[in-house]
């Protein structure tokens, strides 16, 4: 991407996707008009289910920043599912840059600022992992927190702090990877999604389902710009997103059943990278991720409920790679270098 002349003239697009649009959004929104906007930055909300009633109150939130005069739309995304409304987020928005959040996050102090002064000084940047933190309703035990750092998007807490301050990949070079939540990437590397789905519907069932926590969209998204020759990608330790976790995401249900559903879905998707002829090198390979994590976070906090969500999460990692192997839509893509 050329650079920019002007700080003000690298132009940001934030896009928010929604449900249910929790009492966590207000939170969100709140911290977005704190932001530091310029003509031309634009506030996407994408409703994805909404009630009539609730659309109502969080278009009346939306009037708060259009009268700062900052852009801010709500679209309607009919089709239920994450991926859905990832891509009319995508598709709707007007900038070469996205910050996508979720709708329970809250983006830190100066995050807008510290975000363009990056994408000013490098303009070839293809996307930016933020440090990530969590916002506890109540504080959890030390083995909620460890597990967490699998299953609840973020990357930074009490237990584990990132060696890098900033970090930046040359092209083709594997760096750090957000979630969806907390996501900065470049319009052209989304589009690059977009068009990865189109050829590759199986991607649109990564998207949870109740219980069924399916996930990995963020993962292929993201993993787009390591197949770009022209893109870096970036860890920033400065800019700041947080997450909020209420209580029942905290109970040992929840995250072992989340631990099982994330890696049924990288089981799938390791047969993706890898293709179905090394399915016993994509088993061994994601055995081997699990146990890795599974003894480093053992070693900090002893838990046996760390040991069963890690039970789950080998086993859910054996059944998603055999169910891709025999899913006709499985196909192999092509999103490492």
């Amino acid at each position: 991407m050329s650079k920019a002349l002007k700080l003000e003239d690298v132009k940001i697009s934030c896009v928010v996707c929604t449900l249910h649009a929790p009492t966590s959004i207000e939170k969100l929104l709140d911290s977005l008009l704190l932001q530091e906007w310029f003509d031309g930055d634009e506030l996407i909300l994408i409703d994805n289910g909404l009630s009539s009633q609730r659309r109502s109150q969080v278009e009346q939130r939306l009037k708060d920043f259009t009268e700062r005069g900052i852009f801010a739309q709500c679209h309607l995304e009919p089709q239920r599912g994450v991926v859905y409304a990832r891509i009319k987020s995508i598709q709707v928005s007007k900038n070469p840059w996205l910050l996508s959040l979720d709708d329970d996050n809250i983006l830190g102090s100066g995050a807008f600022r510290q975000i363009r002064q990056r994408l000013f000084e490098y303009p070839a940047l293809g996307g930016i992992c933020p440090h990530l933190e969590p916002v506890w309703e109540v504080k959890p035990e030390p083995w909620v927190i460890a597990l967490g750092h699998q299953v609840l998007s973020y990357n930074i807490s009490e237990q584990y702090s990132s060696p890098y301050q900033w970090c930046l990949w040359k092209p083709g070079a594997i760096g750090q990877r957000p979630p969806t939540g907390g996501m900065i990437i470049a319009k052209t590397v989304a589009e690059d999604f977009i068009r990865l789905c189109l050829r590759t519907p199986i991607i649109f069932d990564f998207t949870p389902k109740g219980e069924r926590r399916f996930t990995g969209e963020d993962f292929i998204m993201y993993s787009l710009i390591y197949m770009r020759k022209d893109l870096f990608s970036a860890y920033d330790d400065s800019i700041i997103v947080q997450h909020q976790i209420p209580v029942k995401r905290t109970t040992l249900r929840y995250l072992v059943m989340t631990m099982f559903w994330s890696n049924y879905s990288f089981g799938i998707q390791g047969l993706m990278r890898f293709g179905k002829l090394n399915v016993f090198y994509c088993l061994a390979r994601g055995w081997a991720r699990l146990l890795y994590e599974m003894i480093k976070q053992c070693s900090h906090t002893a838990s046996w409920r760390i040991l069963f969500a890690y039970c789950l999460g080998f086993l859910g990692f054996l059944f998603g790679t055999f169910n891709g192997l025999f899913n006709v839509e499985c196909k192999r893509i092509r999103i490492d270098p």
